[in-house]
């Protein structure tokens, strides 16, 4: 049998869903803004018994589309927090 590539090794390797904590700390988020995000509709909460998660291609997506949460979090995204 032949030895999984690096890619597939990788794809095995990587977590498929993170809890809300976690997840809030990986986007360097509160949890209450992750909730609020997700309330909004820009992110998907998985809900396993009584856990929630996020699942890794939502955070990516999340991610991918900052700007529009730079917004909901009360930032303008095209100004610095350093020049106010």
């Amino acid at each position: 049998m032949a030895e999984p590539t690096d890619s597939a090794a990788e794809l095995v390797n990587r977590r498929l869903l993170w809890p809300i904590a976690e997840a809030a700390e990986l986007l360097g988020i509160s949890k209450r803004t992750l909730y609020r995000i997700a309330d909004h509709g820009d992110l998907k909460i998985v809900k396993i018994g009584r856990y929630a998660y996020v699942s890794d291609a939502e955070l990516r997506r999340t991610v991918e589309n900052l700007d529009h949460v730079g917004r909901l979090r009360g930032r303008d995204p095209g100004r610095s927090e350093m020049t106010g």
